[in-house]
């Protein structure tokens, strides 16, 4: 039994193929490639889309569709790298491995480019340790304060702090003009080596359509900074500010792929209650929404993804139904369809399992756990359950106005194994079906509680 759906094996220049473009992207991942070989000036581009929906999947194809292209890109994976502690030389070090491992025409960009890199990381680190002073001094050591905070803190840290403080406030009246010729150095270092990597283009559009001026000017270098939503609040802030301070230049066009919902969160987190949505648009220019499926039919994407699980398609309806009035993501949906694994393994194949009980509580155990918990101890009213999935409003595509039989039969079971069924044909049918598994009805719900409870997934993945 495999719980979970191991993770897509995507080759670097393969592109969006169907196997593995279930949700249909690749229309949106070709407008989206014109979109970047268009852009001239310095861009920062957010990519954004609910945590769990297939973002990183999908970036994976597109730098293949830009490896097509010709366009080169770097992918850095922030959640991976937020172990690390500097952000800028998280991110410079990528650009470099990358560019070494492509080998560009110009190969001394890159030792160019790793030695403004490191100049500008000294100054950088300079920078920490004013910052590391000022907190051992409670924060009084900063602007015109910082003078007279040194006399005061000599008194309480002795000689050793007194001549740090001295050698801080000499490097901040002499260091300014050079650290900044510096940090300008820096970026003309990196416009180059995004220059080098770029492959060479002899009248011919690389099989994008439209105008042909898109071929008279070398593509930009694509920085993809994956699974921000994912790392460290601090770590994933860094990140932002460091690109915008030191990694925005002409010929480079970071793609920023997060939740910018989640991005809010880690703000309000690190400075406490501002306005972060005013605050992050700081940080890009465009920001660009994932569809959720097929561009023809996105109100497939979660009968698609049952489809890729394996899932049982009786329970796949149920689900997928319920979706359209609880929407769910690819990451929940994989977890709802692993309980129904393990009640389903666990019961065998002779064993009782009831598609419209089982589909529905797995939904609960995962995304409504108190209802869930309510359920279990046979405490759960049918009015609450209706309120999040409105079984009267599950209509048919063709005919809008008529409940779907799956609506009335998940209704009906619910009502049953609750008790509070009126239907006397339909008990006695029920009861029928429960008799050769020695089940009364006020036992489905518990039992199938108790096959799950044994098991649990961890809270974040």
């Amino acid at each position: 039994m495999q719980l979970f759906p191991t993770e897509i094996d995507i080759d670097p220049t393969e592109g969006f193929t169907p196997q593995k473009d279930i949700f249909g992207r690749a229309a949106f991942g070709v407008r989206l490639t014109r979109i970047v070989r268009a852009l001239e000036n310095p861009s920062v581009l957010l990519l954004d889309a609910p945590w769990g929906t297939g973002k990183t999947t999908f970036v994976r194809m597109w730098q293949g569709e830009l490896a097509q292209a010709q366009i080169p890109s770097i992918y850095f994976d922030a959640f991976a790298n937020d172990y690390q502690e500097d952000a800028f030389l998280a991110v410079a070090s990528q650009i470099i491995a990358q560019a070494e491992s492509v080998k560009p025409r110009k190969g001394e960009a890159i030792n160019t480019f790793r030695k403004q890199a490191l100049r500008t990381a000294k100054i950088l680190g300079r920078a920490s340790l004013r910052f590391a002073v000022r907190a051992a001094t409670a924060g009084v050591v900063e602007g015109e304060h910082l003078e007279k905070a040194a006399a005061e803190v000599a008194k309480d840290f002795g000689d050793e702090t007194t001549k740090a403080i001295d050698e801080l406030l000499r490097e901040r009246l002499e260091s300014h003009d050079s650290d900044r010729k510096i940090f300008e150095n820096f970026k003309e270092a990196l416009g180059e080596l995004a220059l080098a990597l770029s492959s060479p283009h002899k009248n011919e559009n690389d099989g994008l359509e439209g105008d042909s001026s898109e071929a008279e000017h070398s593509p930009p270098l694509v920085f993809i900074i994956d699974e921000l939503d994912r790392c460290r609040a601090s770590f994933a802030l860094e990140i932002l500010e460091k690109v915008k301070h030191f990694f925005s230049v002409n010929g480079v066009v970071f793609v920023l792929v997060s939740s910018l919902k989640q991005l809010e969160t880690a703000v309000c987190f690190a400075y406490g209650d501002i306005d972060a949505h005013t605050y992050l648009e700081k940080f890009y220019q465009l920001r660009i929404l994932l569809p959720g499926g097929r561009l023809d039919r996105p109100d497939m994407a979660t009968a698609t993804y049952l489809r890729h699980l394996g899932c049982n398609q009786n329970v796949a309806e149920v689900i997928d139904e319920a979706s359209r009035m609880y929407p769910l993501s690819l990451r929940t949906i994989e977890r709802i369809v692993a309980y129904l694994k393990i009640i389903q393994v666990s019961v065998g194949q002779k064993g009782l399992f009831i598609p419209s009980i089982c589909a529905i509580l797995c939904i609960l155990k995962v995304v409504k756990p108190e209802l869930y918990d309510q359920a279990r101890k046979a405490q759960l009213v049918f009015g609450q359950l209706d309120e999040v999935f409105h079984f009267s409003a599950w209509r048919g595509q063709h005919d809008p106005q008529e409940r779907t039989a799956l609506s009335k039969r998940v209704e009906e079971w619910w009502l049953f194994a609750l008790g509070v069924s009126k239907d006397e044909q339909k008990n006695t049918q029920f009861q029928q079906t429960l008799w050769q598994y020695d089940m009364e009805a006020p036992r489905i719900i518990p039992h199938f509680c108790d096959v799950m409870d044994g098991f649990a997934f961890p809270e974040a993945s």
